[in-house]
């Protein structure tokens, strides 16, 4: 069974959840403030619920750390790890462009993509709409959803690339599941 933690990170309370079975090697969904990780910890891989700055600041000084990590993520999201007009990091005073420093690490998945991760079956679906990068993985069961369904919050869809039909139809089946799986949103409630 794989143990779930999670941090709040620092740019708009986006979370990073920490995926492990035994306390040395680890996976993540989503990556912003590495420092709160644990610096003696084997990072394996982070699974990208999408690739807005707030979901994905922390990943260059993570490979840094890690070098054999591997990212996993969508066709878009790949291309937005290395814009900085897609990934909206250029649109945040704060923050410096946000571009991979290894684009090598990046592994892209699709729809149906079933990956292993620490022995467990990670199913992956497709839930465009809030981004076209945005992914919903299914572990054990948790259903971790990023921006594309937070109980009690409207999908954000008014920034570039957003489709309000397409999230709205993506949030109609993550609310399905969440009638099954525990829900694991991209941000605070």
């Amino acid at each position: 069974m794989i143990h779930v933690s999670r941090i709040v990170n620092s740019v708009f309370q986006s979370i990073t959840y920490i995926l492990s079975v035994e306390k040395d090697d680890i996976w993540l969904v989503d990556c912003g403030d590495v420092e709160k990780i644990g610096l003696d910890l084997n990072v394996t891989g982070v699974l990208l619920t999408h690739t807005h700055f707030d979901h994905i600041y922390g990943l260059n000084d993570l490979l840094g750390r890690n070098p054999d990590m591997k990212i996993f993520t969508n066709a878009y999201g790949k291309l937005a790890l290395q814009n900085p007009r897609l990934n909206l990091s250029h649109y945040y005073p704060a923050m410096s462009d946000f571009v991979i420093d290894r684009s090598e690490s990046v592994v892209e998945v699709g729809d149906e993509s079933v990956l292993d991760v620490l022995g467990s079956e990670v199913h992956v679906k497709s839930v465009p709409g809030h981004d076209n990068s945005c992914l919903a993985f299914i572990i054990e069961d948790k259903l971790f959803t990023g921006d594309a369904y937070i109980p009690g919050k409207r999908v954000v869809t008014n920034l570039p690339r957003c489709n309000k039909d397409q999230a709205l139809s993506s949030e109609q089946e993550l609310k399905a599941l969440s009638k099954v799986y525990q829900v694991m949103p991209g941000h605070s409630e």
